[in-house]
C-alpha cells in the first residue's frame, strides 16, 4: 500500500542507484587489487628496480635537498661546483 506513494518509488529507485553504486565500487576495487597484485609480480621478478621521484621528495623525507648538497666546503675549497661532477 505505501508503494503507491511517489515518494517511495523515487526512494526504491535511489535505493537501487545505491546497489549499482556499491557494485562498481566493488569493481573497481577488485580491479585495482588485479593491478596491484601485478605490479607485485613485476617487482618480484625484476633484476633491478629504480624508483624516482620528483621535486620537494628529499625535503619532506628530512633527507638533505639538492641545494644542501650543493653546497658543501670541500666543492668550494676545490674551486668546483656540484654540476661540475
Amino acid at each position: 500500500a505505501s508503494t503507491n506513494f511517489p515518494n517511495n518509488a523515487i526512494s526504491e529507485q535511489h535505493n537501487d542507484d545505491d546497489d549499482d553504486d556499491t557494485s562498481d565500487q566493488s569493481n573497481l576495487c577488485q580491479q585495482e587489487e588485479a593491478k596491484i597484485d601485478q605490479a607485485a609480480q613485476l617487482i618480484q621478478a625484476a633484476d633491478i628496480l629504480l624508483i624516482a621521484t620528483g621535486a620537494g621528495f628529499s625535503a619532506d623525507s628530512g633527507l638533505p635537498t639538492y641545494t644542501d648538497v650543493a653546497r658543501n666546503p670541500i666543492y668550494e675549497a676545490l674551486g668546483i661546483e656540484y654540476g661540475d661532477l
